[in-house]
């Protein structure tokens, strides 16, 4: 699912697009599917860093899966507003020959997302976090 677009929820239209998934510990999610066309700068959909019971936690890992080795990099984005201008960039993973890569970010960002920040050919890269 790609940045900005609607999602289920209690936000009307216009506002879907603010209906974000929110992860605790020992949840998971599906940034890109493998299904989106693969481009330079395309976002994927945002989540929120939820609240941690007893407030502890591990981090958020996101894992890539399937991307073309080398030409293909992926950054891992947070903000703390969730507007497409406010986003920054935490890590950038590039895949290794087998099209794998992970980062774990230990900070406390209330949204994330990935962004593919280069591509040239191959296959588009499956993004799934796990906090």
């Amino acid at each position: 699912m790609l940045y900005g677009v609607a999602q289920a929820g209690y936000n009307a239209p216009p506002d879907q697009g603010k209906n974000l998934t929110a992860l605790i510990p020992g949840d998971s999610y599906t940034l890109f599917d493998g299904t989106e066309t693969p481009s330079n700068g395309l976002a994927s959909v945002a989540i929120v860093r939820g609240t941690a019971p007893g407030f502890t936690d591990a981090g958020i890992t996101f894992y890539v899966t399937g991307g073309p080795a080398v030409s293909t990099t992926i950054d891992i984005q947070g903000s703390n507003i969730d507007a497409d201008a406010d986003y920054y960039t935490l890590a950038t993973i590039t895949p290794n020959a087998s099209g794998n890569g992970a980062y774990t970010d230990q900070g406390r960002a209330a949204f994330y997302r990935a962004k593919i920040s280069a591509y040239s050919s191959g296959a588009m890269p499956i993004v799934n976090v796990q906090r």
